[in-house]
This record gives C-alpha cells, sequence and structure tokens, in this order.
C-alpha cells in the first residue's frame, strides 16, 4: 500500500440517404481502434449499480405529469467523461454531441437529446446531497454561493536551482490554495484503494488515521513520504499489524545521516508509483476544481478518482489479454 498524499440533423434534409450516411460514417467511426471514450467496454461498465437511482435524491426523480428525466447511467457516465478530460459541463455536453465515440459510450445515437450543463449539474447535486440538505446549504446566503470558505492556503516547500559557484540551494516556498486529494495505491496494481478530500491546510500525516489504511488489503508493508512520519502513525500501523516504510525526517538543523538517505531511496523506488497518479490526474485528465465549497470538490475529485481507476483497470485488462 502507497500512500501520498455531432449536432443533430433535420428531419427531412437529404432524406433516407443522409439517414444511411450518417450511420455508415458511424460505423467507420466506431471500427478503428480505442477511442477517448472507451474507458470501459459498454459491457462491463461495473461502476454503476443495478439500481443507480437508489443513490439520488427524491427531488431528482420526475414528478407525475412530467416529462420522463435522462437516464441516471447517461448523465453518470457523461461525468465521467468530464473528470477523465477536465471539462467544464457546458463542455461536456457539446462534446458528447460532438463526437461519435462519446455517444456510442453514452449509448446514444445522433438524433438523440443529450443533457445541457445544468441537467448534469443538478445530478451531481443530487449525488452530493443523497437526500439530505447540507446545513450551509439550506438558506444560501449570497456569501455562500459567491465565496469559497472551505478552501485554505498552505505553502508547499522545495528546492531552488542551484545558483552559480556551487553555493548550497535554498528552500523556495509555493503557495497553494484550494484542496488536497489524499490516496493510498496499492503496491502492484496502481488502484486507487482509498481517497480523502480535505483542505489544502489539512496536514498530511493526521490523514493516515482517518481510513487511508484499507483493511481489505493483506499486504502490510506501508510506503509514504516524510510528511507521514509521527510516532502516532507509527504506533497506529504496529497497532493494525502494518510494517512502516515511510520516509524517515531530515534532523533540525543537521544534515541528513547517508544511511538515512540511501534507506530512504530505497523506499522512493516503491513510493513513488503513487507520483504516477498524480501525473496523470494533473496531465491528461487535466484535473481542476471549478466548484465553491468542500463538499462539491469532494464530490468533484471522487469522480475523477473513480475515473482514474476506471481507465487503470481498462488498461490491467488489456494487459492480461495480450500476456
Amino acid at each position: 500500500m502507497i500512500l501520498w498524499a455531432i449536432g443533430g440533423w433535420r428531419a427531412g434534409d437529404g432524406g433516407s440517404d443522409r439517414v444511411l450516411g450518417c450511420r455508415a460514417s458511424s460505423g467507420r467511426a466506431f471500427g478503428g481502434g480505442r477511442s477517448a471514450g472507451e474507458v470501459v467496454e459498454d459491457g462491463g461498465f461495473r461502476g454503476v449499480p443495478a439500481d443507480p437511482g437508489a443513490c439520488i435524491a427524491a427531488a431528482e426523480r420526475p414528478s407525475k405529469g412530467v416529462r420522463p428525466g435522462f437516464d441516471v447511467v447517461l448523465k453518470f457516465k457523461m461525468l465521467v467523461l468530464q473528470s477523465l478530460h477536465g471539462l467544464a459541463l457546458g463542455r461536456t455536453a457539446y462534446l458528447v454531441r460532438d463526437r461519435l465515440s462519446w455517444m456510442r459510450f453514452c449509448g446514444l445515437g445522433p438524433g438523440d437529446a443529450v443533457p445541457d450543463a445544468n441537467t448534469l449539474w443538478d445530478f451531481r447535486e443530487a449525488l452530493i446531497k443523497e437526500g439530505k440538505v447540507p446545513e450551509e446549504w439550506r438558506d444560501k446566503p449570497a456569501k455562500l454561493r459567491q465565496k469559497d470558505r472551505d478552501a485554505r492556503w498552505t505553502v508547499e516547500f522545495s528546492k531552488g536551482k542551484v545558483r552559480e559557484g556551487g553555493t548550497p540551494q535554498g528552500d523556495i516556498t509555493i503557495p497553494h490554495f484550494g484542496y488536497k486529494n489524499h490516496v493510498s495505491i496499492d503496491r502492484k496494481h496502481g488502484i486507487i484503494r482509498r481517497a480523502l478530500v480535505t483542505d489544502a491546510a489539512a496536514a498530511d500525516g493526521a490523514r493516515l488515521r482517518e481510513g487511508l489504511i484499507d483493511p481489505a488489503n493483506t499486504a502490510s508493508d506501508v510506503w509514504a513520504d516524510s510528511a507521514y512520519r509521527s510516532k502516532a502513525n507509527e504506533a497506529f500501523l504496529a497497532e493494525a499489524g502494518k510494517v512502516s516504510r515511510i520516509h524517515r525526517k531530515k534532523p533540525k538543523g543537521k544534515p541528513m545521516p547517508r544511511a538515512t538517505a540511501r534507506a530512504n531511496a530505497v523506499k522512493s523506488r516503491i513510493r513513488s508509483r503513487v507520483e504516477h497518479v498524480f501525473a496523470e490526474m494533473k496531465g491528461r485528465m487535466g484535473l481542476v476544481i471549478r466548484t465553491i465549497g468542500l463538499a462539491r470538490a469532494r464530490a468533484a475529485i471522487t469522480l475523477a478518482n473513480m475515473a482514474y481507476d476506471m481507465k487503470r483497470w481498462s488498461w490491467l485488462d488489456r494487459q492480461a489479454e495480450l500476456a
């Protein structure tokens, strides 16, 4: 276990030839290779329960005499696509209408209606609330709508560039404002097993004892960087029957002992695998939080974690087929 913190066509426009041509074009588009939408095989979309409507608040379900709403699986798939590509909700709706591969992933045809940004927003809000209205949303004052009171500033330390003449490197501070995604992955598969979302000012070390350790993982070794090194965490891991492979910290006011540096380097060969998860999210997935408040940020980041795991499982399945 490793820790870290197309557009539609008009009826009568071109007649039946136009429709047949569109179907032929769709067949060609779907025939070659895996597309961006094929994160999970259509028949193996395991992330959705048999009755996804049970996960949605009653307010999300249409009343009698009202046009039936969009299928919840369709909306969930669109949120997966949005998380995979770091898109705004409006852009996601546009690309589902525009890209044939995304249509197929969502189970749509060229003439089918597509949920718009507001519909996706309402669906995500229903997922967040789960039938309950959070305390801070009851009155919905203007300040809560316009200002993020949950996000926090944090300062990240790193080494500056080497100065001319070989003088020692100086520590530089990089301020960050927003939220943190604390995850634990398994060493063999690189799948996110547990995750926790906090404001950016939350200390990494204390999160270890807040559910990041997966009890179903039978492996005993736990790797993490020095931010997770503390007496409380060491005692927690020992009580849980785990072996700590957490990096040791540099003594305050003293240089790092060579033996400790070498031991940390050996641990980094395994611990560094968790960095690939964040590189994927920041790079290809382009994860950006476009919401206000911790509850909405937690929903967006959790969806991104789920999308990453789906993508990773798809890759692992292909490797098994090639073996």
